[in-house]
């Protein structure tokens, strides 16, 4: 099989998206268009995504166990309850934080401390 780079593939990916969608939305009419302000939201938000995405598929592409990828792909989990916790003032019941602190051991188990 062709092997092709990253960048390629999320761009076939993202059209086949587009493709996908765009007549749903336009079909259900729920289409519309977003304000200035919204629209560089989602500009930087798709930036951003993007390099993570270029970033996701180099690392898996040079780790030896696609699993360690994966495993610190998880560890995202642990930085978005963080913040909600800061942030929003979240009150984490008792499977948030178990689950948090398994994440958290499971990396160190892999990063061999």
């Amino acid at each position: 099989m062709e092997e092709l780079p990253p960048s390629v593939t999320l761009a076939y990916l993202f059209i086949f998206y587009l493709c996908f969608l765009l007549p749903y939305l336009l079909s259900s009419k729920k289409f519309a268009f977003p304000s200035k302000s919204v629209m560089l939201l989602l500009v930087v938000s798709a930036l951003v995504g993007l390099v993570a995405n270029l970033t996701v598929f180099k690392a898996y592409q040079l780790s030896p166990n696609p699993g360690y990828v994966r495993a610190v792909s998880s560890a995202s989990i642990i930085v978005a309850t963080t913040i909600s916790i800061w942030l929003f003032k979240l009150k984490p019941d008792l499977q948030g934080i178990l689950g948090t602190v398994l994440i958290f051991i499971g990396l160190l188990m892999l990063a061999k401390v």
